[in-house]
């Protein structure tokens, strides 16, 4: 826009910058917030891993709000491959402390986190094992 002239632009000034305007990229996650747990160590009497029955039976980590994702051919294939069969494919923030021997909690229903992918500020989490919990 030229010094001096009125807020009002003409349809070649206003499309020039809409072409010049740079995009800002923001992630969103506002498919709802996973929380995430750690396993607690107990064992049965002969020495097997207990079986997760309610959320008393895991030690909480945090919240962290997620995307869905598509699962694609590549991604069943690949679970398959892996020896788990993939419920569903979720993108949250990077988080530390994160791997394949937690667990997440979304909507009432425990997942098994069997494989996570990282980019530099995101992960990618392969959930399988898909059960409901008791609260």
């Amino acid at each position: 826009m030229r010094p001096g002239r009125s807020f009002l632009l003409n349809r070649r000034e206003m499309l020039e910058m809409i072409k010049n305007k740079t995009s800002v990229s923001y992630n969103r996650y506002n498919d709802g917030v996973a929380a995430l747990y750690s396993v607690t160590g107990e064992t049965t009497s002969f020495g097997a891993a207990k079986n997760v029955r309610a959320l008393s039976d895991m030690e909480y980590i945090c919240t962290v709000p997620f995307a869905l994702q598509s699962c694609r051919v590549e991604d069943f294939d690949f679970a398959e491959e892996n020896g788990f069969q993939l419920s569903r494919k979720v993108r949250m923030p990077l988080v530390s402390g994160i791997d394949n021997r937690k667990k997440a909690v979304i909507n009432g229903l425990l997942y098994d986190i069997s494989y996570i992918d990282y980019t530099r500020t995101e992960m990618y989490l392969y959930l399988g094992g898909e059960r409901a919990i008791d609260t």
